[in-house]
């Protein structure tokens, strides 16, 4: 039995709550499939209880979590910095998603530390390869901007 799993009456494995707020926050199943570095039709089976979520992936998806809720909460407050004001879908969802990532970090520690270190391991090269990306596109988005200055 893996540590990170709860079950359910009929056996099946109850899908880790990491997978919620990750949803809530916008992440499909294809791409928590591409930081997983697994096939979509796996994380169906793990979000449906068939095949059971390694450790080290549970892990990995709870640090995704906490990343996004993070980049969601510092968005919405640059969004909304001149009102002040939050819609109540955004305040229902970011409390949903901080439960989802509150009840997954209870789970997690009960996790050998070594897939928590795998999963750490697995996060700060997926964390560098999107901090390359915005900076790639920052880049772009500054190139753009020197062009059509240039042109007039």
């Amino acid at each position: 039995m893996k540590l990170n799993q709860v079950f359910s009456g009929d056996g099946r494995a109850i899908s880790p709550p990491v997978f919620d707020g990750l949803e809530t926050l916008g992440m499909s199943g294809l791409e928590i499939a591409k930081v997983a570095g697994v096939s979509p039709p796996t994380i169906s089976k793990w979000r449906n209880g068939h095949v059971l979520v390694p450790n080290e992936i549970v892990a990995l998806l709870t640090l995704v979590l906490a990343s996004r809720l993070e980049d969601v909460f510092e968005k919405n407050e640059a969004e909304n910095a001149a009102t002040q004001t939050w819609t109540l879908d955004q305040h229902v969802g970011l409390k949903a998603a901080r439960e989802d990532l509150e009840a997954q970090e209870k789970i997690n520690y009960n996790l050998p530390p070594i897939a928590v270190r795998a999963g750490a391991i697995r996060f700060r090269y997926w964390w560098n390869t999107q901090q390359r990306l915005k900076i790639t596109e920052m880049q772009m988005n500054a190139g753009q901007v020197h062009q059509f200055a240039a042109a007039y």
